[in-house]
């Protein structure tokens, strides 16, 4: 795989732009499939639709996963429990009562997370041009939450959904550090 990418450097790219842009839609057509699907529902379809294109190149690497999994069930069951269908579950949830805005903006806060929540859970300390990024990142999120107008920010009411993103955001932002 290593060797096409050095070959065809677009392919790199692609893949790039295709993670963002399916990254970027997943909030707006959860909430729109949501309206026919449940959210425990589509949570599982979606790994299952993962699984399905992704059994080709699992298939060859079946020996190594089975490896990992005799040795390593026990963490492989947590981050499984942490993160993946658990965590969408938490999301589609979470969209039932708030918007795909929202979503965007609470999934911009999980690189934020990670470094603090890193650094709280002795991971890693936090270096001062990032301090700067997350300070930057967070003003950025805040004039879109609050459209620019300071007195938007007396009147900020937090959704069940809100709530629940902000759950799903710290389970990915934990699965991520220990992972």
């Amino acid at each position: 795989m290593t060797r096409v990418l050095n070959q065809r450097p677009w392919t790199a790219y692609a893949a790039v732009i295709l993670t963002t842009a399916l990254w970027g839609s997943n909030p707006a057509l959860t909430r729109l499939v949501l309206a026919s699907i449940g959210p425990i529902t589509l949570a599982w379809l979606r790994w299952l639709i993962v699984l399905v294109i992704l059994s080709p190149v699992l298939w060859t690497e079946r020996a190594s996963i089975q490896a990992a999994f005799r040795h390593h069930w026990k963490i492989l069951c947590a981050y499984a429990l942490l993160a993946c269908a658990p965590q969408n579950i938490i999301t589609n949830l979470g969209l039932q009562w708030s918007s795909a805005v929202n979503l965007g903006l609470m999934n911009s806060t999980i690189p934020v997370q990670i470094l603090i929540w890193s650094a709280i859970l002795g991971r890693r300390r936090i270096q001062s041009l990032e301090i700067l990024g997350v300070a930057v990142s967070m003003l950025g999120v805040l004039v879109i939450l609050f459209q620019g107008a300071f007195e938007r920010v007396l009147s900020l009411q937090f959704t069940p959904g809100d709530v629940a993103f902000f759950v799903s955001m710290l389970m990915w932002s934990i699965y991520t550090i220990y992972l």
